[in-house]
């Protein structure tokens, strides 16, 4: 089975993902808080233009069998609003929490501006650790 590159898409060949700058204000965000000491926010337009942030309350060595799913992980994804395929500058863009340890409370999906998501993102990871 051959795998389907679409070589339009703007991350090839050197071209920055539309939502490059949406990943460096999120990760500037939340690399301020303690409570995740493991934190991943990658990017990339293959599919369509989306945001993954992957983490973990608990500190990578303390893993059981060093498998992140074994702690208290998520993995939230920001990708634009109503079925848009590539990320506008300045667009709604959709928040969903994909996965989750079961010790951790829902985070409900929500369509706005990321000057709306990073609060709420940000109050939802603090509450976690009470």
């Amino acid at each position: 089975m051959d795998v389907v590159h679409d070589v339009d898409r703007p991350d090839v060949n050197g071209v920055p993902p539309k939502m490059k700058g949406v990943r460096d204000e999120v990760s500037v965000a939340l690399s301020r808080l303690s409570a995740v000491p493991y934190l991943t926010v990658t990017t990339d337009d293959n599919l369509m233009s989306s945001v993954w942030i992957k983490g973990s309350f608990q500190p990578r060595a303390q893993w059981e069998h060093n498998i992140f799913q074994n702690s208290p992980y998520f993995q939230i994804r920001l990708c634009p609003a109503k079925g848009q395929r590539y990320y506008e500058e300045g667009a709604d863009m959709e928040m969903e929490l994909c996965t989750k340890c079961s010790t951790l409370s829902k985070l409900r999906r929500y369509t706005g501006p990321l000057s709306k998501i990073l609060p709420k993102l940000e109050k939802w990871i603090l509450s976690q650790g009470e």
